[in-house]
């Protein structure tokens, strides 16, 4: 019977341990997982809507410093031609620097060649901008799609910055000191390649830097 007791007592404590070491395993999962990734649990808002969600605020916090009575809104739209606007609108294209995340092997890689271009108009009073992100493709991977670039806020900031300075001279007619302002740049190792960015195939893209 005492036999019997202590092995009762072994596998308790071999339970207790092993609930123990899960608890801890799920804990270090969670702990691993991304600001996104946790907003999106907490929230049920995605890694995406949570990105439009920081141009956009960012957009009405910097357009608003203008002072005007007209309303602007900013959106995503990948099928917009950069060489190519449409009647009435006006472009701006500037190169940041951002990371990519294969959506296959999970590889990340920061670049400092991510174009975005601008379309906008002002029509009755009411603006517009479109947005395109240009994509980067994994090196690694057989027929990688292309991915977006997760732009930082820092970066994110700088662009709406030198969007509504372009806003103020092409819409508005003003003059504008455009000042040197740059995106922050990454930590790059590897040379830009053209064949993997979307930007370069669309003869956009600033060629051949890091």
């Amino acid at each position: 019977m005492k036999r019997n007791n202590n092995c009762t007592v072994i596998f308790q404590a071999v339970e207790t341990r092993a609930k123990h070491e899960r608890r801890e395993k799920q804990q270090k999962a969670n702990l691993s997982l991304s600001v996104k990734e946790v907003w999106k649990e907490c929230t049920g808002i995605s890694a995406s809507g949570l990105d439009r969600m920081e141009w956009t605020s960012n957009f009405a916090h910097h357009i608003k410093a203008l002072e005007c009575d007209d309303s602007w809104n900013l959106e995503f739209d990948d099928k917009i031609d950069p060489k190519n606007p449409d009647p009435g609108w006006r472009t701006f294209m500037w190169c940041s620097s951002a990371w990519f995340k294969c959506s296959g092997c999970k590889r990340s890689w920061p670049s400092n060649n991510v174009m975005v271009a601008f379309h906008m108009r002002l029509m009755d009073k009411e603006g517009t901008v479109k947005v395109k992100r240009f994509r980067q493709s994994c090196k690694i991977c057989s027929n990688a799609p292309m991915e977006t670039p997760d732009i930082s806020p820092e970066n994110i900031d700088i662009l709406m910055e030198k969007l509504v300075q372009h806003i103020e001279a092409k819409c508005y007619g003003k003059v504008v000191n455009f000042g040197s302002g740059r995106s922050a740049p990454l930590k790059v190792r590897n040379k830009h390649e053209p064949e993997h960015c979307e930007g370069c195939k669309a003869g956009v893209c600033r060629r051949g830097g890091i």
